[in-house]
């Protein structure tokens, strides 16, 4: 079994803008694409924010938050 098993995974929609906190004036150049898959760490109370994990072609693991838009 694998540890990512544990956490929900999701498939990004659109082109989606990550932040370093759950808050827009920390908004990053970085983004993801329609098709990526990412995988949600953590949720914000109001529900608006997620934490995801990213893992690039690279192997490196991103860790942003994302605003959901609904």
């Amino acid at each position: 079994m694998s540890f990512v098993s544990n956490f929900n995974k999701n498939t990004i929609r659109d082109k989606t803008y990550l932040c370093l906190s759950p808050d827009e004036n920390s908004l990053t150049k970085d983004y993801l694409i329609k098709g990526d898959e990412v995988i949600i760490l953590e949720e914000t109370k109001d529900k608006i924010w997620q934490k995801i994990a990213y893992i690039n072609r690279k192997g490196k693991i991103l860790v942003r938050w994302v605003k959901i838009l609904k």
